[in-house]
């Protein structure tokens, strides 16, 4: 459950950083959630 969370506090971290950087956070928020979904499964 703790490794879950740290690395769901990592995804985010990752999208807050694309979004600093200008890239396209749509894109990166899709593909954290289907990597969320995956780790769950």
């Amino acid at each position: 459950m703790v490794v879950l969370f740290i690395e769901y506090t990592s995804i985010l971290e990752v999208l807050q950083f694309l979004e600093i950087t200008g890239q396209n956070s749509h894109i990166a928020t899709n593909l954290s959630i289907e990597n969320l979904q995956l780790k769950i499964l």
